[in-house]
């Protein structure tokens, strides 16, 4: 099918056979793209756990798509459930995003989660973060990856209410270490909704949905 001079293919139909949808629905973010040349993406519900996938399409040497479900929200207790947010990946292959919902702090803030490729072709997710309160972050929005591996993305909550900004920087244990870089205080901006980005100076970019002058939401910057 064309539109406007551009052709249209669909490459993939969730929830084919109806019933639970085991391999995912409702895709709510965008997809990204993985270095192997595969797409990348979340639903947020079906899955073998009914609260959502992570998944891979695969481009076929028949011009289709194959789609494999990575991770089903949740798998073992605490795990987190509904992925709003789309994903982030490394050099190496590694998947990194959020959920909007469960995990173990006790807040049901989600968590943020790393999947890593096994060699018997499973995935392995990880924990990295589990939102202990929701002044100190709840619910992240989709993550970005800076130049040195730390990630960095922004949630609701904070001491104010209106958003935090914040670090997760690897640690030589392997655990992570979440910091608290930014609490929005409404005046420089309220809920922060989108992912950040960077420069070639490590200075760091966004917005708010709401807050600042005019109440309207900003766009600011953040230099280290």
């Amino acid at each position: 099918m064309k539109d406007d001079g551009w052709a249209r293919k669909w490459l993939y139909s969730f929830c084919p056979k109806g019933g639970e949808c085991v391999d995912g629905a409702i895709p709510f973010a965008g997809v990204t793209w993985g270095p192997d040349g595969s797409l990348y993406g979340t639903t947020i519900s079906g899955g073998t756990g009914g609260y959502g996938v992570v998944f891979r399409l695969t481009p076929q040497p028949d011009g289709t798509w194959k789609e494999t479900v990575l991770h089903s929200f949740p798998s073992f207790p605490h795990d987190g459930q509904k992925p709003y947010e789309g994903v982030v990946l490394d050099g190496a292959g590694n998947v990194y995003g959020a959920t909007a919902q469960g995990g173990g702090g006790g807040h049901d803030c989600g968590v943020i989660f790393k999947l890593a490729p096994q060699a018997s072709g499973k995935w392995r997710e990880t924990i990295l973060y589990n939102f202990p309160k929701v002044s100190r972050g709840c619910t992240a929005n989709t993550l970005a990856l800076d130049a040195q591996g730390n990630l960095w993305g922004t949630a609701q909550g904070g001491t104010s209410g209106n958003g935090v900004l914040f670090e997760l920087t690897p640690q030589a244990s392997g655990k992570w270490k979440y910091q608290v870089v930014h609490q929005f205080n409404g005046n420089d901006g309220s809920f922060p909704g989108a992912a950040v980005i960077f420069d070639g100076k490590g200075n760091l970019y966004g917005t708010t949905i709401l807050g600042g002058a005019y109440g309207g939401g900003v766009a600011f910057e953040l230099t280290p």
